[in-house]
């Protein structure tokens, strides 16, 4: 078990710290951000599809595609900048037996 010292030394130096669980870096808050603010925007573009839907409007297809399209996207993009620093991080540290 990590003592107040080594959890306090995480919080500031992120993953190659003792104790660092890898989540907890200036990097993962801002694609945490970033993430939440596309799906959002993801979102807003379904259901501003789905009411020009019903309202008989041309392009409604297209931006529930757009929507959709966005979401994945962004979502790809997160595992795998997450699949990259984790590859990254595991040949840094010498004592990993995965990488």
């Amino acid at each position: 078990m990590a003592s107040g010292r080594d959890l306090e030394l995480c919080v500031r130096c992120g993953p190659r710290c003792v104790g660092g669980d890898g989540v907890s870096g200036p990097s993962w808050t801002i694609r945490r951000r970033v993430v939440w603010t596309s799906v959002g925007v993801g979102v807003v573009l379904v259901v501003s599809g789905i009411v020009a839907v019903f309202q008989d409007r041309m392009g409604a297809g297209d931006l529930i595609a757009g929507g959709v399209a966005l979401m994945t996207l962004i979502a790809s993009a997160y595992i795998g900048g997450a699949v990259v620093e984790d590859v990254r991080l595991s040949k840094i540290d010498e004592g990993n037996s995965d990488g």
